[in-house]
Parts: structure tokens; C-alpha cells; sequence
């Protein structure tokens, strides 16, 4: 009776963790990812002058001052 029990309750350990990893990280659609991949790719064939990454606004800091 109590390997039953012992049992029941991991069954019921694991089955409860993993279904609340699959309801929180969902996966993304192979053929979604790889539409989005190749539009990606095609706009930065055409358009290779483009910004890959948006600049940072840390550069607009401190300026020095002259004497």
C-alpha cells in the first residue's frame, strides 16, 4: 500500500512539473522561424547599408568641457 502511495504521489510529481514547464515556455513553429529567418535574410541581402542592431542611447552622455 505504501509503494502504491509512493508511487502515485512521483507520478503525480512529475506529471504536474512537466506540465507546467510545456504551459510556460509554448515552442515556436518550425515553418514560422523559418519564413521569419529567410525574410530576415533577404532584407539584409538587398538592404545591406540597414542597421542590423538599434544604436544605444549611452553615447549621448556627458560632454567635456574646454578652458
Amino acid at each position: 500500500m505504501r509503494k502504491g502511495a509512493l508511487l502515485l504521489a512521483l507520478a503525480f510529481a512529475v506529471s504536474a512539473t512537466v506540465s507546467a514547464s510545456a504551459a510556460r515556455k509554448p515552442k515556436a513553429d518550425p515553418a514560422v522561424q523559418a519564413q521569419n529567418d529567410s525574410a530576415a535574410f533577404f532584407n539584409d541581402a538587398f538592404h545591406p547599408w540597414a542597421p542590423s542592431a538599434a544604436m544605444s542611447k549611452s553615447s549621448k552622455g556627458k560632454k567635456k568641457k574646454s578652458k
